[in-house]
């Protein structure tokens, strides 16, 4: 199923390995405006990141990331090429040997929802963060 569309009021950036800090400050930003605590800002950006990195790194170099606020929850979406095959990817714990694999693992650890979906474009990542 697709996802619904992110709405217009969103905050979205293009981004590529040289634009992490630019993402992990609009996520901070939008958390302290939704009045999120610090302990879940630091969440919230690190998720950022590393949707952020596996598209620089799986994808083609880039991505897009999309923020929004729904009012209970904090948004943030990765868009970039490429697909996944595995359907339970970032779902099992990954080996605990290796420097791969822990990104979209570690992203459903700390998000409340966490929805990935291949499109014609390539995959979307979507995570959502409960707000206080």
């Amino acid at each position: 199923l697709p996802l619904p569309p992110a709405p217009s009021s969103r905050t979205e950036v293009a981004f590529d390995g040289s634009a992490y800090a630019r993402v992990r400050e609009l996520v901070a930003g939008l958390c302290a405006r939704a009045g999120m605590s610090a302990h879940r800002t630091e969440d919230a950006v690190l998720v950022a990141h590393e949707l952020a990195t596996n598209c620089v790194q799986h994808g083609t170099g880039s991505g897009v990331m999309r923020l929004w606020s729904t009012g209970s929850a904090l948004v943030v979406e990765a868009r970039a090429a490429g697909r996944f095959h595995d359907p339970l990817v970032g779902r099992r714990r990954p080996a605990s040997v290796g420097e791969r694999g822990r990104g979209l693992w570690l992203v459903n650890r700390l998000c409340d929802l966490v929805q990935l979906r291949n499109t014609p474009d390539g995959t979307v990542v979507r995570a959502h963060l409960r707000l206080p």
